[in-house]
C-alpha cells in the first residue's frame, strides 16, 4: 500500500479538526483548480494580490450551521428604549444569520482548527507553517459560492443561496469560510468536490413564489438585487415604493425565501456568543442614539461593516415608527387627552 503523502496526512489532521470544530460540510481543493475558479469568475489582479492567493497551495471551504440565536435585546438597546412596553414599541427584525456575529464564530473555529492540525502534525514529525500563513476568509470579495462548489460543500439553490450537503443531510442555514492553506494538501481530481452528486432543487418553486418582490424571477437561479429586500436594508438610498413597506418591520437582512426552503433547518443547538444582537431591536432604541453611539453599539455586530450605512438603519426605524403610527388605533375626536375633562 502506497504510503500517503506529508500533505495528505494533514489534510486528514486538518478535516478532523474542522469536524471536531462543529462543520457541517466541508471540502478541499487544490492550487490548480482553486487558481482556475479565479480565473473563470473574473477575479482581478488586485483582489488576488489582496487577499495572497499566489501562495496558496490548497483551499479548505467550510459551511457553518448557524442557530436562530439568542432572542434577548443588548444591554445598549433595553437601556436605549427605556421602559417603553413592546406593544407600543416597534421592533425591527434581524435575519437569523445576523443576530450574533457567525463570521466571527467561523474564523474563530478556523484558527483553532489550524492550531490543532500544527500540533498534531508535529506529533508526527511534520512542521507546517505556523497560523498566520493560513488565511482565514469569511464574508470576503472572493467567490465563495463558487470555491464552496468547487469543494463539493453542496450546491446553489434556486434562491442562489448556498444548500450545503454534509454527513446530518442537508441544509441552507449555512455560512461559507474560506481557509487558503500554505501547504500542498496532497491532492488529486478525485480528491476534491468536483464531480461529486448532490441533490439539487429539483421542481421546488418554493423561495421563488415566497419572495414578495419578485427578486428571484419565474425560475429561480436569478437575482435581482435592486429587488431584494435585504440589499435595500442597508443601502443609505431612497427605496423603490414597492421595497418600503417591507423595510418598516426589518433592521437587516432577510429570511424570507429562506423560510420557505425545505432545506432551511438552523442548527438550534449551535451557539454564538460573539456580536451578539438578539432577534429584533425597538426602532426608538436606534433613534435614541447618536450616531457615533450607533457604530460604537453595532462594534464586532454582524452589522459592523464598511457597507452597512448606519443612516440606512436609522431609516429603517423611521420608517418603522412612521408605519406603526399610521396603523395605531386613534382616540375619538376630543378624548385625545383625558386631562380636558373635570373628575
Amino acid at each position: 500500500m502506497k504510503a500517503e503523502s506529508p500533505g495528505a496526512l494533514v489534510r486528514s489532521i486538518l478535516s478532523s479538526r474542522l469536524e471536531a470544530q462543529g462543520f457541517y460540510a466541508q471540502g478541499f481543493i487544490g492550487a490548480h483548480a482553486f487558481n482556475s475558479l479565479l480565473g473563470e469568475t473574473g477575479v482581478p489582479a488586485g483582489l488576488r494580490e489582496r487577499y495572497g492567493t499566489s501562495e496558496t497551495r490548497s483551499l479548505a471551504a467550510v459551511a457553518l450551521n448557524y442557530s436562530s440565536g439568542i432572542q434577548t435585546m443588548p444591554d445598549w438597546a433595553k437601556e436605549a428604549a427605556g421602559d417603553s412596553p413592546e406593544s407600543t414599541e416597534p421592533r425591527l427584525a434581524l435575519a437569523r444569520f445576523a443576530r450574533a456575529n457567525w463570521y466571527a464564530e467561523i474564523d474563530r473555529r478556523l484558527l483553532l482548527a489550524v492550531k490543532a492540525t500544527k500540533v498534531e502534525a508535529a506529533r508526527l514529525g511534520i512542521e507546517i507553517p505556523g497560523t498566520k500563513a493560513w488565511k482565514r476568509l469569511v464574508n470576503s470579495a472572493l467567490p465563495e459560492k463558487a470555491l464552496a462548489l468547487g469543494a463539493g460543500l453542496g450546491w446553489i439553490g434556486k434562491n442562489t443561496i448556498l444548500i450545503a450537503s454534509g454527513s446530518r443531510g442537508n441544509s441552507s442555514a449555512v455560512l461559507i469560510g474560506l481557509l487558503l492553506c500554505p501547504i500542498d494538501l496532497g491532492l488529486t481530481e478525485s480528491s476534491t468536490g468536483e464531480g461529486k452528486p448532490v441533490p439539487g432543487c429539483g421542481s421546488c418553486r418554493r423561495c421563488v413564489e415566497a419572495c414578495p418582490t419578485k427578486a428571484l424571477g419565474d425560475q429561480g437561479g436569478f437575482f435581482d438585487r435592486k429587488k431584494c429586500i435585504q440589499h435595500w436594508t442597508h443601502i443609505d438610498e431612497e427605496p423603490p415604493a414597492f421595497i418600503r413597506p417591507f423595510l418598516s418591520d426589518r433592521l437587516y437582512g432577510c429570511d424570507i425565501c429562506l423560510e420557505a426552503c425545505p432545506y432551511f433547518r438552523p442548527d438550534e443547538s449551535a451557539s454564538c456568543l460573539l456580536g451578539v444582537l438578539g432577534a429584533s431591536i425597538p426602532a426608538r432604541a436606534l433613534l435614541a442614539l447618536s450616531a457615533s453611539a450607533l457604530k460604537t453599539s453595532l462594534k464586532a455586530t454582524v452589522l459592523d461593516r464598511s457597507w452597512i450605512s448606519p443612516k440606512a438603519l436609522r431609516r429603517n426605524a423611521a420608517l418603522s415608527l412612521e408605519y406603526f403610527d399610521k396603523l395605531r388605533p386613534k382616540a375619538p375626536r376630543g378624548m385625545e387627552d383625558d386631562s380636558n375633562y373635570d373628575d
